[in-house]
């Protein structure tokens, strides 16, 4: 696809693209955006030709975990942020929680348990036994849909850069091996889920 240049409009600096973005002086894609590619090792290359790397933070439920837990999770951020001294940027993302599977799941059992009560000839105890089945299978349905609507899913990154492929592999083994085993860093190398972080990025208010 050939693309237009955008014409430099007379006595306004070189560089800065024209005023408009239609109507045949559309610039390229690479010019707008700051990315060029994703590598086949899963590295962002942006306009610089610089590397970016993204590792995903575990996440833990602070509410579950033990007080010597928790303190080892702190230390643990806290000797990664003194020891590594090349530039990274941490971001957080929330999304959709997607309950999809589960209501799926609850909503065949309240099916099966509204068709078995409808048989013939079922004993009071076996009736009281599923209508007790069907409505715990009805609450857990609502709840899991309720989770759905009212409780986005968080997520933690951590954004490492490099000049060369060289360097953003060193820089992505040190950060791993910092975070150890309390922050359990994860390379994101699948290109759809990188381009779906990017996306975000990028429209922070447009739904994902």
């Amino acid at each position: 696809m050939k693309v237009v240049k955008a014409k430099r409009e007379k006595g306004k600096p070189k560089g800065l693209p024209s005023r408009s973005f239609f109507k045949g002086e559309d610039l390229s894609v690479s010019e707008i955006m700051p990315y060029k590619r994703i590598s086949d090792k899963g590295y962002v290359v942006d306009r610089n030709d610089a590397y970016q790397g993204i590792l995903k933070v575990k996440t833990s439920d602070l509410q579950s975990i033990t007080l010597d837990d928790l303190e080892r999770h702190i230390g643990r951020y806290t000797d990664l942020h003194r020891v590594y001294v090349e530039p990274f940027q941490k971001i957080s993302m929330s999304s959709p929680t997607q309950t999809k599977a589960q209501q799926i799941f609850w909503k065949q059992k309240v099916a099966s348990y509204q068709m078995a009560l409808a048989e013939p000839g079922l004993l009071v105890s076996e009736r009281n036994k599923l209508t007790t089945r069907l409505r715990l299978a009805g609450e857990a349905y609502r709840r899991v849909v309720a989770v759905e609507k009212v409780l986005p899913e968080l997520a933690f990154y951590f954004v490492i850069y490099g000049q060369t492929e060289r360097e953003i592999e060193s820089n992505m083994s040190d950060m791993i091996r910092l975070g150890g085993r309390e922050l359990g860093l994860q390379h994101v190398s699948d290109q759809a889920e990188i381009e779906k972080i990017l996306f975000q990025l990028l429209n922070m208010n447009t739904e994902v």
